[in-house]
């Protein structure tokens, strides 16, 4: 089953070979780079500073991919929440202690009359 191919936002010089870099979105939306060349990759994602840095130097990574869904817009107020009462499970019975006689018992020492 084939991956589904996220468009190319953008290209960067690749830092590793100097060819043309593609820049795609990762799955947390971040500027991802990945050079078909050499196979460098350069995740920008992360760290927001070294994102704040990406999107200064290369300022159309900041705008959304192409194709992404729109922002959904809530209209309607949530209904209350239904208050659950949940009654306490019921403590176990309290253990039966053995006596004098069960011991007699289990031991053999007391004779069925």
């Amino acid at each position: 089953m084939p991956r589904e191919q996220k468009p190319t936002i953008g290209t960067i010089p690749c830092p590793h070979c100097g060819e043309t870099m593609n820049v795609k979105r990762d799955k947390n939306e971040d500027p991802f780079g990945h050079c078909e060349e050499c196979g460098g990759q350069l995740r920008v994602g992360g760290s927001p500073a070294r994102l704040r840095k990406f999107i200064a130097k290369h300022p159309w990574a900041a705008k959304p991919a192409v194709g992404a869904a729109d922002p959904v817009t809530v209209t309607e107020k949530p209904a209350a929440p239904v208050p659950v009462t949940e009654t306490p499970p019921a403590p176990p019975p309290p253990k039966r202690r053995a006596g004098f006689a069960d011991a007699l018992d289990m031991l053999g020492g007391r004779r069925a009359a």
